[in-house]
């Protein structure tokens, strides 16, 4: 593991610390449909760098319990961690003090049981949702285990295969993404998605964002950050507000109310980070091997992967239980030195730029997955996949696997 040079981190936060406040130089623009907020590089506190605090850590392969691939992490109210394990088809459970309690769910069809899983939420009371990608549904589970009926999602039209992407859940709602793929007779691929919140009987209270398109042979190109999941990436406070990213290479971000309107757009200037043409290459050849020989349904393929020369401006974001919204930019993961988890950009519930804190600890982002729940962020360590030359400027020899950990820090 990797630690930061304890003079250093003294001598920036004692900087940071002794720097005076600035006040926001960005502008409120009404002119549009929904309301902007534009904001400048610069925020209105100066930089922070903090030692994250961490409270636990567990290994892949503990004796108390072995780990198999962790996608999903989600803390509750009392500071119990469920983990949803992809691999095994469980949650694994663990307490405030990261020692291991039991799992929960099992792989199958029957009563509290789920093939494919991917993604997971505990409401208020305990009860633990896991839901199914495909075909789609949500299993419940009480507290101890027991299965219950499984949480009613509305019914597709249109027929074809129905989907479930991601979930979150927020008091009296429970947003998901659910998509549909359906071909016709000429083989043209018709596809429907939608972000919704629904309530406990499965009627939809909100909705936020929806498309349908259609693809046709020799429609095979997918272009990184143009294709594929949509949105890419959202979040939902404890409010009912749902933040949503939709653009790869634009730092915007769309809060909508809780009733579905638009609230307001979020922008901050920012310089694109360009990738390496050595790193660009390994991960053009990565998904050449990948998707060699793969067509789609309906004879749409076979599959071209075009990596762009730079990465995504917002690669992760979470909305505070506080309203506050933390957002991890491509430069301040990849640009982070050893030592550092990673910059974050700190916004106000107004959607104002009010600070970047640096977290200092365990975790890099070329290997790592950082996953997001209330006051917590979870590195799941060295789990990306193997991509010789996709790393570091300075660290381009592949070392050895390592065991995967998972550590468990509290956010400032």
């Amino acid at each position: 593991m990797k630690t930061a040079s304890l003079m250093s981190i003294i001598a920036m936060t004692v900087l940071a610390q002794s720097a005076p406040a600035q006040t926001w130089h960005g502008s409120f623009d009404t002119t549009g449909d929904v309301l902007r907020v534009e904001n400048p590089a610069v925020p209105i506190q100066p930089p922070e760098i903090l030692e994250a605090e961490e409270l636990w850590r567990v290994s892949g392969d503990d004796d108390d319990h072995f780990l198999g691939s962790i996608d999903r992490i989600v803390v509750d109210k009392y500071g119990t961690t469920f983990m949803l394990d992809t691999q095994l088809k469980e949650v694994a459970i663990y307490t405030p003090d990261g020692d291991f309690l039991m799992t929960l769910g099992r792989e199958g069809e029957g009563p509290g049981e789920f093939i494919r899983p991917g993604d997971l939420f505990v409401d208020a009371d305990g009860v633990v949702g896991v839901m199914q990608a495909m075909p789609g549904r949500i299993v419940l589970l009480a507290p101890n285990g027991d299965p219950l009926p499984s949480h009613p999602v509305p019914e597709p039209p249109d027929g074809g295969l129905f989907m479930l992407g991601s979930m979150k859940w927020a008091p009296g709602r429970l947003v998901i993404k659910p998509y549909q793929r359906r071909v016709d007779g000429d083989g043209v691929l018709h596809g429907r998605d939608a972000l919704i919140a629904i309530d406990g009987t499965g009627t939809e209270i909100a909705r936020y964002l929806e498309r349908e398109w259609t693809r046709s042979a020799p429609d095979n190109k997918r272009i990184e950050g143009v294709y594929g999941g949509w949105p890419p990436d959202w979040d939902v406070g404890l409010d009912g507000r749902v933040v949503v990213r939709t653009k790869y290479d634009v730092y915007e971000l769309t809060v909508y109310l809780p009733d579905g309107e638009p609230d307001r757009i979020i922008t901050r200037e920012y310089e694109t980070r360009r990738r390496r043409p050595e790193a660009r290459q390994a991960l053009q050849d990565y998904y050449d091997e990948r998707w060699a020989g793969r067509r789609w349904s309906g004879n749409i393929g076979p599959v071209e992967y075009v990596t762009q020369d730079h990465d995504g401006d917002i690669l992760e974001f979470h909305v505070r239980d506080d309203g506050t919204l933390w957002v991890l930019t491509s430069r301040g993961a990849y640009d982070a030195p050893t030592g550092e988890v990673g910059t974050f950009d700190v916004f106000d519930r107004e959607g104002r730029f009010e600070r970047q804190v640096t977290l200092c600890g365990d975790g890099d982002y070329w290997t790592d997955d950082y996953i997001f729940s209330g006051d917590r962020l979870y590195v799941v360590t060295d789990i990306g996949p193997e991509i010789p030359g996709w790393c570091r400027a300075d660290d381009l020899q592949d070392g050895e696997a390592e065991i995967s950990w998972v550590i468990c820090y509290r956010l400032p």
